[in-house]
């Protein structure tokens, strides 16, 4: 079908960070902490998950809290943040 718009994966990125940006203002949200990396960087990295589903998460200069704090895979938390679609 050639009046058919082919995008690339960027523009694909970019539309769905806008609108899921736009979309959600900044919520809590609760689940379980797994697959945590404390990364030399100073950044947290880890899945948030329930018995349905997951989703990444990332503290930018959070390591340290983290540590602070104790969280390890496994603890229930409550997190308060927003949420966008990560592009390269």
């Amino acid at each position: 079908m050639p009046d058919e718009q082919v995008w690339s994966i960027s523009e694909i990125n970019a539309a769905l960070r806008d609108m899921i940006e736009n979309s959600f203002m900044p919520f809590w949200i609760r689940g379980e902490i797994s697959n945590l990396v404390l990364h030399r960087s100073g950044h947290a990295y880890w899945s948030l998950k329930d018995d349905k589903s997951q989703m990444r998460a990332a503290f930018f200069g959070g390591a340290a809290k983290m540590r602070e704090l104790g969280l390890q895979n496994g603890a229930l938390i409550e997190a308060f943040g927003n949420v966008t679609v990560y592009e390269v």
